[in-house]
């Protein structure tokens, strides 16, 4: 029985709250928008999500994110508030370039 209750625990707090907070006097959401890749810290694109923003930007697995919103190491940053956009300077094959892309609920796209 507790093995039970644990799980319904963890399903309950694993779920998404969407719902609004004040800071500072802004109101923000408290889902993160996302773009749609899987990405390690050093900023190597190991997953595009079909369907996603990433893919319709044309990011591709094995594509390195080399900076975010003009700046270095700030892979972190690449999540923020649906509906405002990121911009990403990215490596491919020794070219780079930059795209824009916007954020967004991703359970929108994929629930």
């Amino acid at each position: 029985m507790r093995i039970t209750a644990v799980i319904i625990l963890i399903g309950f707090l694993g779920s998404p709250v969407h719902a609004k907070t004040l800071e500072g006097g802004v109101e923000k959401s408290d889902v993160e928008g996302r773009i749609g890749v899987r990405i390690s810290g050093a900023g190597q694109i190991g997953k595009v999500h079909r369907g996603s923003p990433a893919e319709a930007a044309g990011l591709r697995k094995d594509d390195k994110v080399t900076k975010v919103d003009g700046q270095k190491d700030r892979i972190g940053h690449i999540s923020g508030e649906p509906g405002t956009s990121v911009e990403l300077e990215v490596k491919r094959r020794g070219e780079r370039f930059l795209v824009v892309v916007e954020r967004v609920d991703l359970r929108k796209i994929y629930y």
